[in-house]
């Protein structure tokens, strides 16, 4: 996983990255969703600017996290099948309902 927190260095360069997005209030279909429309709008532009891709490649990190988070067996099954950039994960999803996050004990 992507440090959420770049270098000063790499900010002054590329100026401050967006905040990510939190998936895990989503429904697995919108998750398989915003997968899948992450993908065409990452290769919808080939002039997207660089921060702008970053940010779609760093959100479609998350999503993927949170679909292996959810459920470990089902994410392994869509990789094992040969899962692309674009394809959909959710044929391969056990979990219908998503677990919440664990939450912290104080």
């Amino acid at each position: 996983m992507l440090a959420d927190k770049p270098s000063d260095a790499h900010q002054h360069r590329r100026g401050p990255l967006l905040p990510l997005p939190d998936c895990s209030h989503l429904s697995n279909e919108a998750l398989c969703r915003c997968w899948r429309t992450s993908y065409a709008a990452l290769h919808h532009d080939p002039s997207t600017p660089t921060p702008d891709a970053l940010h779609l490649a760093r959100t479609r990190e998350r999503y993927l996290d949170e679909l292996e988070r959810r459920d470990p067996r089902g994410f392994a099954r869509w990789l094992s099948s040969g899962a692309r950039d674009g394809s959909d994960p959710a044929k391969f999803l056990t979990t219908r309902d998503h677990p919440q996050p664990p939450t912290q004990q104080p």
